[in-house]
């Protein structure tokens, strides 16, 4: 897991990098935005698997010396560099995705499926928080 963490990390980054370019589109920032939440999910489930191997072992009295805790720190670090980066730059170059999840919307809401784009916070869209 902490080797597929270390690869959507690395990935993120590269799609990051074409933010402002000539290939930044609608479609480049959703993928960027689903990337991010496969991301922050892995590192959950991840430490989800590791922290509680590690509460037992100090339950023990062995000491907390696990290196895929390490690890896993350590991507998380990156990580959270790359979204501080990812923050800046899509407050700096702010894209209108209104007609992208449009189009969506379109195909995807039905009378009897109500598909809506909202996350976290009530009333905040998608592209207002990528």
């Amino acid at each position: 897991l902490i080797i597929d963490i270390n690869g959507q990390v690395a990935l993120f980054r590269d799609l990051l990098i074409h933010i402002g370019q000539t290939r930044d589109c609608p479609e480049l920032r959703e993928k960027i935005r689903k990337l991010r939440r496969s991301c922050v999910e892995a590192c959950k489930h991840t430490s989800q698997l590791i922290l509680p191997q590690l509460r037992s072992a100090v339950a023990e009295g062995i000491p907390a010396d696990n290196p895929h805790l390490v690890l896993l720190f350590f991507m998380s670090q990156l990580f959270l560099r790359e979204l501080t980066k990812c923050h800046r730059l899509v407050q700096i170059i702010p894209m209108d995705m209104s007609g992208y999840y449009g189009k969506l919307e379109k195909y995807f809401v039905s009378g009897k499926v109500n598909i809506t784009f909202q996350i976290t916070e009530p009333g905040r869209r998608i592209w207002e928080t990528l």
